[in-house]
């Protein structure tokens, strides 16, 4: 799992799989716009992994056994890195449901499917963790994040194309305010609270609800939980109490 965590986002070009496909781009091409990323990454990955000076696995698959062995390990990697796709969230999360649902049938550490579905779900919550981190780390993300949004944004703008949900750099208010100042918080509050509340509500806090039925992962919910009250309550307009000054509490 830690050698696909490495793995899943390498020689990330920095946009989303719908603007590949759109674009006509090489690697929509090579995966028939089928988790073009995520493909690409773990094809990357593994490529590097395995060249002759970076393969530092190699002692543990040797042999007829070792071979066997590395056929299910890369089977898992590739498993677990293509199940990170987005597009693929809805039908994963509810999968992986069902299967929690009745805990005395779950035997991850019996059963190899359910371990391989546990671990793909595992990475899934690490792709998505930033609202679990700690608030200053978490939006220190954001921005990172939504720099890269707005590079696609920008591309799109100088195709001519339609400009993605989140891309859009004009629309953004806090740019250019002194970072950690109350208008700072207040302008990015009101920039990112709906996206992040959505991103929340419909993808994070589910599965990592659903991850919680099998693993110990108390404070990690309530860091996110922590993290939703500081968006709740803002309007379009910004206002609302979803916000105090950096550093400040609810």
């Amino acid at each position: 799992i830690y050698l696909a965590a490495a793995m899943h986002d390498v020689d990330h070009p920095g946009c989303n799989n719908a603007f590949l496909i759109s674009t006509g781009d090489s690697k929509a091409l090579v995966y028939n716009d089928r988790s073009v990323l995520e493909n690409h990454h773990c094809s990357t990955g593994f490529r590097l992994l395995m060249r002759d000076e970076h393969f530092f696995v190699e002692n543990l698959f040797q042999g007829t056994e070792g071979r066997g062995l590395w056929r299910k390990t890369r089977e898992g990697m590739v498993e677990m890195i293509l199940a990170t796709d987005l597009g693929r969230h809805f039908e994963m999360l509810s999968m992986f449901k069902k299967k929690v649902m009745n805990l005395e049938s779950f035997d991850p550490r019996g059963v190899p499917e359910d371990k391989a579905l546990l671990m793909q779900m595992m990475l899934k919550c690490a792709d998505v963790a930033n609202p679990t981190k700690p608030w200053p780390l978490y939006t220190e993300w954001i921005q990172r994040v939504t720099a890269e949004w707005y590079e696609q944004g920008d591309e799109e703008r100088r195709l001519g194309m339609p400009i993605s949900p989140f891309c859009n750099r004009e629309a953004t208010a806090h740019v250019g305010v002194k970072r950690e100042t109350r208008e700072w918080e207040r302008t990015f509050v009101s920039a990112h609270a709906s996206s992040q509340k959505g991103f929340i509500e419909f993808i994070v806090a589910p599965i990592y609800e659903a991850l919680g039925n099998v693993c110990g992962i108390e404070e990690v919910l309530e860091i996110l939980e922590g993290n939703r009250g500081r968006w709740e309550g803002v309007g379009e307009n910004g206002a609302g109490t979803g916000a105090t000054g950096a550093g400040g509490k609810r």
